[in-house]
C-alpha cells in the first residue's frame, strides 16, 4: 500500500531466493535470510511488512507446495510400480 508508513527494502543476493519464496512461503523467507539469499538494512521493518502480508505468504505457500508435492509424486510413481 504506497499510502502505508511501513517501507521496507530487501536486497536479494541470489535469485534462487525467488524460487524459494513461491515454493516455500514464509518457511523460505526465515531459510533464506539466514542463508544469506538476501538482506535488508532494516530487518525488522521486511518482517513487520511480511507479518502484514502473512496471508499472501501462506496462501502461495500452500497452494505451490501443494503442487511441488504432487510433482514429487509423480515423479516417484514409476519407481513403485510393480515389475
Amino acid at each position: 500500500d504506497p499510502a502505508s508508513a511501513l517501507h521496507a527494502i530487501a536486497e536479494i543476493r541470489d535469485e534462487a531466493a525467488f524460487t524459494r519464496f513461491v515454493f516455500g512461503g514464509d518457511i523460505a523467507f526465515g531459510e533464506t535470510y539466514a542463508e544469506g539469499l538476501w538482506t535488508s538494512p532494516d530487518l525488522p521493518a521486511v518482517v513487520r511488512l511480511a507479518v502484514r502480508n502473512l496471508e499472501a505468504f501462506d496462501a502461495g505457500g500452500r497452494a505451490t507446495a501443494a503442487l511441488a508435492r504432487w510433482g514429487a509424486r509423480m515423479r516417484h510413481w514409476p519407481k513403485r510400480m510393480p515389475n
